[in-house]
């Protein structure tokens, strides 16, 4: 058995096939033209909604032990739950968006209506080339417009939202960035990037999704989705026999294969010195990383150099600034030598001049929230039990979100938190 079996196949020209077959018929209401909603007053509450854990939580963490310190309390988890209770009507406060898509647009408008100011930070665009056509296709422009506080990760992020947007822009920085640096390990982490073509949900269902958060299904959406597709197809035989050259070309290391957060990791089989990385958070597994190789444009590239770990860069394209980072190879063979010269001789090759700024993005909450402050004395605990029902998880968002410990929450955040409900904790301020 080689270290390496993927039990599933991809056909491209199916898959586009099926792409547009989705695009064709399914409907997508766009929603009314939302006003802006008058100046509110709110109370020092901050609501952090979390989707993709091993990506966010981390870095989301930190903000709530910050913002705590400053006197908030903290609502912080998964979005799905977070976002249900909002609906329903939790005391007003902050609410932190990761996105500016179309979904956002809508959920905007009913969290400004009852009462909260909302700031976004297009997380989607945190690995994201800061290119017009890619923010455009990314983001909405409702959710641009009615945002309360667009913020930007760095200079070149800020010079395109000031492009495609009238509302105003600031530079916090990213606290995605401001990640541990390397430790210097020992293994050889690979990370996949096939998150449309292996996605845990069947790919007509998630196509479906990912048009419907877009808000449109024909032109530059269908044209991003497209070329996500025909990337990931193109570059996975490349990736599936690298990883079974570096088994053979480093017996004595352990090869760490990380699938995409959305991916359907139950078709890799491993062997050998090959192992299937767990849910953890990408920063944690750099930790232990010598070299990461990844494909182009994926966003485990630029975490990598943002966490100092030299990389391996399989193939060309993609829509990434990791596109412009790392040694490149195009063959398993040439993977193979440059993670040799790496583990060798590591080095850093390309720059994120302007992409990133110093993280001020707990500065820019606790500003906007002063501003519009009101004298709120609210017990978020029992005002939580009073829901009417709880959020249950299915699959889908337990792969984005596996069960999670109000301990290891604790130890992220640097503080104790108190369970709210399913993977949703309370930070109470300090």
């Amino acid at each position: 058995m080689s270290g390496i079996t993927f039990n599933a196949s991809w056909d491209q020209t199916q898959l586009l096939s099926e792409l547009e077959e989705v695009a064709a018929t399914l409907q997508i209401d766009q929603p009314p033209h939302f006003p802006k909603t008058p100046p509110r007053k709110i109370g020092r509450i901050l609501y952090l909604p979390v989707e993709i854990a091993s990506r966010e939580l981390p870095a989301k963490a930190q903000l709530a032990g910050e913002m705590a310190r400053r006197g908030f309390q903290v609502v912080i988890g998964a979005a799905w739950n977070v976002f249900v209770e909002l609906y329903r009507g939790l005391p007003p406060g902050l609410v932190f968006l990761k996105t500016l898509n179309a979904q956002d647009a809508n959920n905007m408008h009913l969290f400004q209506q009852r009462g909260h100011i909302v700031a976004a930070l297009n997380e989607e665009a945190f690995g994201l080339l800061p290119e017009a056509w890619l923010y455009r296709t990314e983001m909405n422009d409702q959710a641009l417009r009615l945002a309360d506080m667009i913020c930007a990760q760095g200079e070149r992020s800020a010079a395109v939202l000031r492009k495609i947007s009238d509302n105003k822009v600031s530079v916090t920085g990213n606290p995605r960035a401001a990640t541990e640096k390397n430790a210097g390990g020992e293994e050889i982490l690979v990370c996949m990037m096939a998150g449309n073509i292996n996605g845990y949900l069947p790919f007509p269902s998630y196509m479906e999704i990912a048009l419907k958060a877009l808000g449109k299904n024909d032109g530059d959406a269908l044209r991003l989705m497209q070329e996500q597709i025909a990337h990931e197809c193109e570059h996975m035989s490349l990736m599936l026999e690298s990883i079974d050259a570096l088994s053979q070309r480093f017996p004595n290391r352990q090869i760490r294969v990380r699938p995409h957060p959305a991916e359907n990791r139950s078709v890799y089989e491993t062997s050998e010195n090959v192992v299937l990385d767990d849910s953890r958070p990408l920063t944690e597994s750099l930790q232990n990383a010598a070299v990461v190789v990844f494909l182009s444009g994926c966003g485990s590239g630029l975490e990598s150099y943002l966490s100092e770990v030299p990389g391996v860069r399989v193939g060309s394209g993609g829509h990434g600034i990791s596109a412009e980072l790392h040694l490149q190879a195009t063959s398993a063979e040439a993977v193979c030598d440059a993670v040799a010269a790496q583990l060798e001789a590591p080095r850093m090759v390309g720059s994120l001049a302007g992409h990133f700024a110093p993280v001020t993005l707990g500065d820019a909450l606790d500003k906007l929230q002063t501003e519009n402050s009101q004298p709120l004395k609210i017990d978020m605990a029992e005002t939580w039990k009073l829901r009417s029902e709880a959020f249950v998880p299915q699959g889908f968002h337990q792969n984005k979100f596996p069960d999670t410990s109000d301990e290891h929450i604790s130890k992220l955040v640097g503080r104790p938190v108190h369970r709210l409900g399913w993977n949703t904790w309370l930070v109470q301020a300090h």
